[in-house]
Parts: structure tokens; C-alpha cells; sequence
């Protein structure tokens, strides 16, 4: 079965179906959305493709079916700031509903600090230093704290 085929009959998909064929032709979907994303994808199946040949599941003569599928090309784009206007658009918007007062908090340590969305999530209290008006998200594996 190729990539543009549709299949004529009902059965299910099974793991022998996926070939590098059929995961370009995913891949190329998923650049529409955006590069990061069919990276992401890529990433993922190659993962799951070394799981099952290394499980003897599903190989090509012992190796990954998916081991000459190229990565998606991401180009690196320069990000642009926000301008004073999308600034404000952006604050106003984070503080209407009934969690804007923890939304419009989130933004701003965004913004103001400058760090990361995954180290904001991961920010505990410990990180913060009150008395020095300080936040530092990185910490070593073995800190503890609430």
C-alpha cells in the first residue's frame, strides 16, 4: 500500500501497515500545522519504531522500519518581541474570567522574568527568595521542598 492509497478492504490497521512511505506522508501533514510539530511527530514514531524492533515486533531484517525516515527540517525562525500594543492586548486578556487574577500572574513572571513556560510550572516556593525579590527555577535533583 502506498502513501496516497486508500485501502479497499474494511480490516483494521495493524503495525505491519506503517512504513516509511506512510509516515512521510503523515509527517508532510503535520509540517502544514508546523515544523516543530512534525519534528515532535517524528521523534515520537522513531521511539516507537526502535520499541517494537527491538522487541522483534516489527523490524526490517532486525532493524527499525522507520530508520531511513528523515527528520523534518526545522528552520530557526528569529522570534519576534511583542509589541507595546500586543503587550497590552496580551495582560488585558489574561486578566478577564473568573482565573484572571492567576492568569494575569502567570504572564506577567512570564514576561517580567523571562523564564520558560516548563520552569514556570515546575517553580515551587523554595525557588523563590522573597527578602532579594528573586526567583531562581533551576534546582538540584535531590532539593526538597513543597
Amino acid at each position: 500500500m502506498t502513501a496516497g492509497s486508500r485501502r479497499s478492504s474494511a480490516r483494521p490497521t495493524r503495525v505491519e501497515d506503517v512504513e516509511p512511505g506512510i509516515v512521510n506522508a503523515y509527517l508532510d501533514r503535520r509540517t502544514a500545522v508546523s515544523a516543530q510539530t512534525a519534528h515532535s511527530a517524528w521523534k515520537a514514531l522513531r521511539s516507537l519504531a526502535t520499541f517494537l524492533a527491538e522487541r522483534r515486533i516489527q523490524t526490517d531484517h532486525g532493524a527499525s522500519v522507520l530508520e531511513h525516515v528523515r527528520a523534518p527540517r526545522i528552520k530557526d525562525e528569529p522570534r519576534r518581541a511583542l509589541t507595546d500594543e500586543e503587550l497590552l492586548r496580551l495582560l488585558a486578556a489574561a486578566g478577564d474570567g473568573e482565573t484572571g487574577h492567576r492568569d494575569r500572574a502567570i504572564v506577567m513572571t512570564l514576561l517580567v522574568c523571562g523564564i520558560r513556560r516548563g520552569e514556570l510550572c515546575h517553580l515551587r516556593l523554595c525557588d523563590i527568595d522573597f527578602a532579594k525579590s528573586v526567583a531562581s527555577p533551576a534546582r538540584p535533583a535531590t532539593s526538597r521542598c513543597i
